[in-house]
């Protein structure tokens, strides 16, 4: 007799039952009728009857203490405080049923309960509702709880939110009823304009005035001067009776005041000079003459120089920084740095002090008279993160805390109080990544990075208000040479696309002139000399060419005068 299993060939097959649910749905209408109920969860004068086992299901706080030899697990009825009998009720209703109604009535107090019965689930409903509910009134509170209940995602949306509206957000009532510690911390992690941060320093001070007089100097303390315009210094700041009325307040103030105007009295430049290069090592000369006066005769570099940094410290002294002395006595990177006074009848570099690093391509700029040199390559082909600053009054270089990105060919610029590093190469890429360095309190912060990633590119700031990014080489394995210009302005913290030069350029260098951009020699997409330079005004968004240099200038610098 042939049985059914040596007739059936199929050798197995799996299914589900499709009831997902039912096993709740089964357990919520009994829980409801008050049968297989083995515990009474009470909540102040108010009782919810549950099953142990649905409970530790979806509670780690419930499974614990029904699991471990705590007294409440032989205990007909637990107490749970710190739970509100409302919350409570809707959490187990939402482990019987898996519904929930999230509001901003009950928010605050279903997340409580959520992260103190470790209910993930409705924590991170609660957090999506939160999420959803960032507004100017609502940001300071929503970020406090972000931080209580230790959601990375639910913070870092508050801090997007509060960077982008930061000027309505410091009106709001949320804001004004700031204790003083989490006002301090709001600033302390977030990235806020300096005008803003004044101006907000003010209106909560002014929002209790009787007791919150006091803190004020302490917080104008931390507000950095010079990265506010003269306008308002002079015409808002000078007028503000908590300023005027309290003597650190005052003197910090009118410092800053006094020290642009020694600045001015320096008075505006009228030439640029090519310093060394590729080609040109050891030459110095003008590229550009708008005096009307005849061109001076410079002296040469103490030795032959390319990729090096050039400033100019109280409008008249020439101070070359590091680079590499190809074709030398030495021919490596140096840490050298040597100076012309301009002032003098006998021109002559002199020797002054010594970076602490070697580097070359890096990049270099002013601050209130001060040299910051950031970034850069040394002898061992390792890109830098480390930056220094000189101090001329001592003749000494000093260390500043490094950047977050390793970056060589970069560019760097002062601006509105700040110093920022530019692109460069860095982890095997060219950048696009923007770091700005506060120099009062020695941190670096990222800013909104470039349109396009550049290195051995020029920048500069113009007017204080806008820095623009200009042509260099883009891309990674096959970089491209760029004629391409972007303008990143520090009032919108936004970068944008301006005219292009008419040629493309790479290991060129540009200056301000007079409130124009002038941009000198580097090489074209075939690696040939460019000798023109052109020349871009602001007003008409436009780059004209203005002349040709006779030499061929490539990694060279450019200084006005």
């Amino acid at each position: 007799m042939v049985t059914l299993e040596r007739m059936i060939t199929t050798q197995e097959i799996n299914r589900t039952r499709k009831d997902e649910g039912a096993l709740l749905d089964y357990a919520n209408r009994k829980r409801q009728e008050d049968r297989f109920n083995d515990v009474k969860i009470k909540v102040d004068n108010e009782t919810f009857p549950a099953n142990r086992m649905v409970l530790s299901c979806y509670s780690d706080y419930f499974d614990r203490m029904f699991q471990t030899n705590m007294m409440e697990r032989y205990q007909d009825q637990v107490v749970v405080k710190e739970v509100s009998k409302t919350s409570m009720k809707l959490i187990i209703e939402f482990i019987y049923t898996g519904n929930i109604k999230i509001n901003k009535g009950n928010v605050r107090d279903l997340l409580s309960a959520a992260d103190m019965l470790c209910i993930n689930d409705v924590k991170i409903f609660c957090i999506e509702f939160l999420e959803m509910s960032i507004t100017v009134d609502t940001c300071f509170t929503i970020l406090s709880l972000a931080g209580l209940y230790r959601s990375e995602k639910l913070q870092t949306r508050a801090k997007i939110f509060l960077e982008e509206n930061i000027n309505d957000v410091v009106l709001s009532e949320d804001f004004m009823s700031l204790d003083l510690n989490k006002m301090k911390s709001v600033f302390t992690d977030n990235q806020v304009p300096e005008l803003t941060l004044y101006k907000a320093y003010l209106k909560w001070t002014k929002h209790d005035l009787e007791n919150r007089r006091c803190h004020f100097s302490d917080l104008f303390a931390k507000v950095y001067l010079p990265a506010i315009s003269t306008e308002y210094l002079e015409n808002e700041m000078s007028n503000e009776s908590l300023v005027s009325d309290d003597f650190g307040c005052l003197r910090k103030h009118r410092d800053e005041i006094l020290c642009r105007l020694r600045l001015a009295k320096q008075g505006g430049s009228s030439r640029i000079l090519s310093i060394g290069g590729r080609n040109t090592m050891q030459k110095v000369f003008e590229v550009v003459n708008v005096s009307g006066s005849p061109s001076r005769n410079y002296p040469d570099l103490p030795e032959n120089n390319i990729v090096l940094c050039c400033t100019v410290l109280h409008g008249n002294v020439v101070y070359a920084i590091g680079g590499t002395t190809e074709g030398s006595k030495n021919n490596s990177i140096t840490n050298q740095v040597c100076r012309l006074d301009l002032k003098k009848d006998n021109l002559q570099w002199e020797e002054v002090a010594s970076m602490k690093v070697r580097r070359g391509v890096m990049g270099a700029s002013v601050f209130n008279e001060t040299i910051f040199v950031v970034g850069g390559g040394n002898e061992n082909g390792d890109h830098l993160s480390s930056g220094e600053y000189y101090t001329s009054a001592v003749n000494k270089w000093s260390d500043i805390s490094p950047m977050k990105q390793p970056r060589s060919g970069n560019a760097v610029v002062s601006c509105r109080g700040y110093i920022y590093s530019l692109g460069g190469y860095g982890s095997n890429k060219h950048l696009t990544s923007v770091e700005r360095f506060h120099p009062g309190n020695d941190v670096w912060d990222d800013v909104p990075s470039m349109k396009v990633p550049r290195r051995w590119f020029a920048a500069v700031a113009l007017n204080d208000t806008h820095i623009y990014a200009i042509g260099g080489k883009a891309g990674n394995e096959d970089a491209t040479v760029q004629k391409s210009v972007e303008r990143y302005d520090v009032t919108t913290n936004k970068w944008a696309d301006v005219s292009e030069m008419n040629v493309e350029r790479h290991a060129h260098a540009a200056c301000v002139l007079q409130g124009k951009i002038y941009v000198v020699g580097g090489g074209d997409k075939n690696n040939s000399a460019v000798k023109s330079i052109e020349c871009y005004d602001p007003t008409t968004n436009k780059w004209t060419i203005v002349g040709e240099t006779d030499e061929e200038l490539f990694h060279h610098a450019l200084v006005a005068i």
